[in-house]
């Protein structure tokens, strides 16, 4: 093989497709952008928010009638965070393009007020093919950073999830909510509140549907007060997932359990992930068969049978 990583290349040409096959590029930029007088097809006319370049693609796309075309929608990071979104594209990337995301303020693209009054997504809907790279996505307490109905073939990239007000109340109840999902990415993704140690999301990710299936979770730091990743009992479909390589656990408040998988027919994986919990990992069906190779208090765990 002669130490070429084929991997790298073959994600290196998936990247080269999906960068040169875009049928349409938008632009949102919440400082020089217009509501109502700018097409949003380059930085000198963008939209003001990603809902309007959001409105605008599926518009297109529903035109077109054909998956294999797809859209980027790049999203500048400003002094100002944009409006919550309660709807998704499909068949797209939405790509923040400023500053990294671990962090609070100015240059971040994020999505959700930096008041806290607002969740930051919250879609009853589906979205398909859609992937989406270095955007935070925040909330005030008592509200969601992030919370979809169905995700199929999708993905999340250096995205953040986290709690956008440093002051008292209730935290987000959960940092990733999603009640169906195939196929769907997330990886090398941040769970946090921007401001403070206290008042993280009480639940990390929380899978409430019956699919979650063929879907890869990997190398991210995810933490909640109560759970780091909560299972439904009814996600009977959760065959082909992994989650592995990642942190789960406290991040400034003390986390009381990594991961608790109530499924009653479980097929998630969990592999290789580092836990810092009271209760590492409380798995209803099949757990030691799923639970492998995971790590709290500088050695290897054991799952308990809820």
């Amino acid at each position: 093989m002669g130490g070429i990583d084929w991997g790298i290349h073959i994600e290196n040409d998936v990247d080269w497709i999906r960068a040169n096959n875009s049928v349409m590029d938008y632009f949102v930029d919440n400082v020089k952008g217009s509501a109502t007088g700018y097409d949003g097809l380059s930085w000198a006319t963008p939209f003001a928010e990603p809902s309007q370049a959001i409105t605008a693609w599926e518009a297109k796309r529903l035109l077109l009638d054909d998956p294999s075309y797809r859209a980027r929608i790049f999203i500048r990071g400003t002094e100002d965070a944009y409006a919550a979104l309660t709807a998704l594209p499909s068949y797209c990337q939405m790509i923040g393009v400023g500053a990294e995301i671990r962090g609070n303020g100015v240059g971040i693209p994020r999505i959700g007020l930096d008041d806290g009054t607002t969740s930051g997504v919250l879609v009853a809907g589906t979205a398909r093919g859609l992937d989406v790279s270095n955007i935070l996505f925040q909330s005030g307490y008592g509200l969601y950073p992030f919370k979809i109905t169905n995700m199929f073939r999708c993905g999340f990239h250096n995205c953040g999830f986290g709690t956008a007000s440093p002051a008292a109340g209730d935290p987000p109840p959960v940092g990733f909510e999603i009640d169906k999902a195939s196929g769907l990415v997330i990886e090398n993704c941040h769970w946090m509140n921007a401001s403070s140690k206290l008042h993280g999301p009480v639940i990390g990710i929380n899978i409430t549907g019956t699919h979650f299936h063929n879907c890869l979770v990997r190398n991210n730091f995810i933490t909640g007060v109560d759970f780091g990743v909560v299972v439904a009992s009814g996600c009977v479909f959760g065959y082909g997932s992994v989650f592995r390589d990642n942190y789960i656990g406290e991040a400034g408040q003390v986390c009381a359990v990594g991961v608790d998988d109530n499924a009653t027919d479980g097929w998630i994986q969990y592999l290789n992930n580092y836990i810092a919990a009271t209760a590492a990992g409380q798995l209803a069906n099949n757990g030691t068969m799923r639970w492998i190779a995971n790590k709290s208090s500088n050695g290897f765990s054991t799952v308990a049978a809820e």
